[in-house]
């Protein structure tokens, strides 16, 4: 099973200063754009990794955030090895499940846990099929009835 890094977060105290930084100085693509404070850059090619800018009075994650990538048919073993191991895991909306979250607009499936200091981690595999911005934030087995 390969883990690689996928993404990390940052936060700003002026998302508009940020924002043209990152897209008219270094040039990076925007790979979501919210109205809730914070936009999400691809780094590389769309899809390769993503670089998350929250202004700070909204972010509701820890800005310690990193998401190991891994390939999809390795998560259900993932997550089993590192729950036999003690590790607690949630999905999106940090409920204590063993069932990834699907992020629509990418597709991909994450699973996220804390380090024993408190940061933030999350597991992600990209998903086959199309981006779908409306289709939320769904558990796994959901899209999969949705998607085959």
């Amino acid at each position: 099973m390969k883990i690689s890094l996928f993404e990390t977060h940052i936060e700003t105290n002026c998302l508009e200063k940020a924002t043209a930084f990152y897209e008219q100085v270094l040039e990076l693509e925007v790979a979501l754009a919210s109205s809730r404070g914070v936009r999400f850059y691809w780094i590389g090619e769309p899809g390769e990794h993503m670089l998350g800018v929250w202004e700070t009075d909204v972010s509701p994650i820890s800005v310690r955030h990193f998401a190991f990538q891994v390939d999809f048919e390795d998560l259900p073993k993932i997550i089993e090895k590192y729950s036999e191991k003690g590790v607690q895991f949630q999905n999106h909306f940090r409920e204590t499940t063993n069932e990834p979250s699907v992020h629509c607009w990418m597709p991909s499936a994450s699973i996220y846990f804390q380090d024993p200091d408190g940061n933030s981690l999350e597991f992600i595999a990209k998903l086959p099929g199309k981006s779908n911005p409306s289709g939320g934030i769904i558990p796994l087995s959901e899209w999969m009835r949705n998607n085959g």
